[in-house]
């Protein structure tokens, strides 16, 4: 009980305060108004999306995402599509997990330090995939 009063509260506050935004996805952070563009952890879930920026991790399901996905942070992605996803390093993990027959029909491209990618079987990159190589704990 006492938790989910703190929880209540603590959301009540990022509300009142404009920390968590929400537009097409929901971020805990900043969202640049009339843009794409996002600050903080990101969560998007059945959206169309063309040319997201994400500076922090990426959380998309049952999605569509157009032109160019950029994202400073790792990315966690189930039933979605992509047209071309680009990891940026800014000090974070350079991960990208794709499942559950996530495709990009693009090149996957890890800028700076290499990255790691996992996909599961039934999810595929079809361009190439440039400065990085499988996850050493890729589980399927």
């Amino acid at each position: 009980m006492k938790k989910s009063l703190i929880a209540a509260g603590i959301l009540s506050l990022f509300l009142s305060h404009g920390i968590l935004a929400e537009d097409v996805c929901t971020v805990i952070g900043f969202h640049e108004p009339n843009s794409q563009t996002y600050d903080g952890p990101t969560f998007c879930s059945g959206v169309t999306i063309n040319n997201i920026i994400v500076r922090g991790p990426l959380h998309v399901d049952n999605s569509t995402m157009t032109g160019k996905t950029q994202v400073s942070g790792p990315l966690f992605a189930t039933h979605t599509l992509f047209d071309e996803i680009n990891i940026k390093n800014d000090y974070s993990q350079m991960l990208v997990s794709l499942k559950n027959q996530t495709e990009d029909r693009g090149d996957l491209v890890f800028e700076g330090e290499s990255g790691f990618y996992k996909l599961d079987n039934t999810s595929n990159v079809f361009g190439r995939i440039v400065n990085g190589s499988p996850s050493p704990i890729a589980k399927k």
